[in-house]
């Protein structure tokens, strides 16, 4: 799936961002793919169908959630 490439690319920009380490944007990278993964699995006939314009937003909102997850949770184990 290109999608999975594409958020990690965001995942590892936003990390970086806040100062991770490299082990911790890598392992960002890796559980926001398998995020996106689970969610495209259990969608999967959505996902495999010709999208309207009203559902390209939902992939677009998938990223953000994700993203901003990954982010909180690196700013969430830096605080310790």
């Amino acid at each position: 799936m290109g999608d999975t490439g594409i958020l990690g690319y965001f995942v590892a920009r936003e990390t970086h961002k806040v100062k991770a380490t490299l082990i911790q944007s890598v392992m960002c990278v890796l559980v926001g793919s398998i995020l996106h993964l689970g969610v495209a699995f259990a969608f999967r006939q959505t996902c495999g169908s010709r999208l309207s314009l009203g559902l390209y937003a939902v992939p677009m909102l998938e990223f953000f959630v994700i993203v901003q997850l990954m982010v909180q949770a690196i700013l969430y184990f830096r605080a310790e």
